[in-house]
């Protein structure tokens, strides 16, 4: 049977203007993402990343300095972008700043922070790369941080 161009055309649009409502999450974040919604729970903050519109994936970022991004489109789907090669290097405690910070952005709407104590060390997850402040990331202040990133 023959389908006339203009039905064959509009099925092809229909087809093209469908939103893909399937989010992925590569299987080397699911466990920082569990460890985030815990310790949101943990600290009476909602947090349901897979209800929400966010993949999360590999890819190669430029300028190489970059580590990870999160992407907001006009849908209000999001995108957290990890680099490869950065990510093969960082230890666990590295992998969840890493993390965390870009869940910071695309889940919880935080903009970045820079503020540092008196020994130049930053106060927050959310401190944007710069340099401004020493990252110090460990068992010893790792509470401190997550309460400042929940709002606590």
């Amino acid at each position: 049977m023959k389908y006339p161009l203009k039905v064959i055309m509009i099925i092809a649009l229909m087809q093209a203007c469908q939103t893909n409502t399937e989010y992925i999450i590569d299987p080397a974040f699911e466990e920082y993402v569990s460890i985030f919604e815990l310790e949101a729970f943990n600290r009476d903050v909602d947090v349901n990343v897979s209800a929400l519109a966010i993949n999360i994936e590999f890819a190669s970022l430029e300028p190489r300095n970059l580590l990870g991004q999160c992407l907001t489109y006009s849908n209000e789907s999001r995108t957290i972008t990890i680099d490869k090669e950065i990510w093969s290097v960082l230890d666990d405690y590295e992998k969840e700043y890493l993390m965390f910070h870009e869940l910071g952005h695309c889940v919880l709407g935080k903009d970045h922070f820079n503020g540092s104590n008196q020994n130049g060390i930053c106060l927050s997850i959310m401190q944007d790369g710069s340099g401004s402040c020493s990252v110090i990331y460990n068992a010893s202040n790792r509470n401190e941080l997550l309460n400042e990133l929940f709002n606590l």
